[in-house]
């Protein structure tokens, strides 16, 4: 029986799935999900209304780190984590700062750029301080790359999964890795694998949503959702004033269920 994930192709934790389906060479259908309406299937497979989500027959995987250690073990070969455990641990960190921090500084320069959530000063200050805060991930990244082609050693892993999208994402919004950096020629590394192509290729597709999804959201149709690393970046970037605003227009939430 064939898997489906439950995508938005601009998400990077849907990013990372597809990159670990892909890199194990493992066969699934993609089911397009919008955001800013109600999904029975998606909230059936999530009752946190996130996503992504893999449907393995009628059994339901939510959570990007939950699925791919779903992933890895049933279907073990070939293997996306390292042999080592220290080096597995180590993985495991990458993965979790980029699923945090630097997510969440992604997240909140798209709502103040993209979604239009602050204007004139207030979004100059926010989009400085992700600047700051980007550049702070990035010097974390080199140094846990180091001399190696990618972050999972030898070969494109799990932690290389995770980071991809993220790292896009900056550069998307024009703030790559420096010039001739180790972190710039990963990147350059990694475009070239066919799993990263055809999922970067879906991402683009997708970047159409983005103006309904704004509209959706500046009229209260659907909420944002602000839920630990994001809530904290944004207040400390200066930005309460935008978490102010969306409580009192409505069109923002925090986690728990849907």
């Amino acid at each position: 029986m064939a898997l489906t994930l439950i995508d938005v192709p601009l998400s990077p934790f849907a990013q990372k799935v597809k990159l670990a389906l892909r890199e194990k060479n493992i066969p699934f259908e993609i089911r397009n999900t919008n955001l800013t309406e109600a999904d029975g299937a998606r909230l059936k497979a999530n009752p946190r209304g996130e996503i992504p989500a893999l449907l393995d027959g009628d059994a339901a995987v939510w959570d990007s780190t939950i699925i791919l250690e779903y992933i890895e073990e049933k279907w073990p070969e070939p293997a996306l984590w390292p042999k080592d455990p220290l080096a597995r641990a180590r993985a495991r960190q990458i993965e979790e700062i980029c699923d945090g921090p630097f997510e969440a500084v992604i997240f909140c320069t798209s709502e103040v750029t993209a979604f239009r959530r602050a204007e004139g000063e207030l979004q100059a200050a926010i989009l400085g301080a992700a600047k700051q805060t980007i550049q702070q991930l990035f010097a974390y990244l080199e140094e846990q790359l180091g001399d190696a082609p990618y972050f999972n050693g030898a070969s494109f892993g799990r932690a290389d999964c995770a980071v991809f999208p993220h790292v896009m994402n900056a550069k998307a919004q024009r703030t790559p890795p420096a010039e001739g950096s180790k972190l710039a020629a990963w990147l350059a590394r990694a475009l070239e694998r066919p799993s990263v192509q055809q999922t970067l290729a879906e991402a683009k597709a997708g970047l159409g949503e983005f103006k309904a999804m704004a509209e959706a959201y500046g009229s209260a149709r659907a909420k944002r959702q602000y839920r630990d690393f994001r809530l904290e970046w944004m207040l400390q970037a200066g930005g309460l004033p935008v978490i102010q605003d969306g409580l009192a227009k409505g069109n923002i939430r925090f986690g728990g269920l849907v």
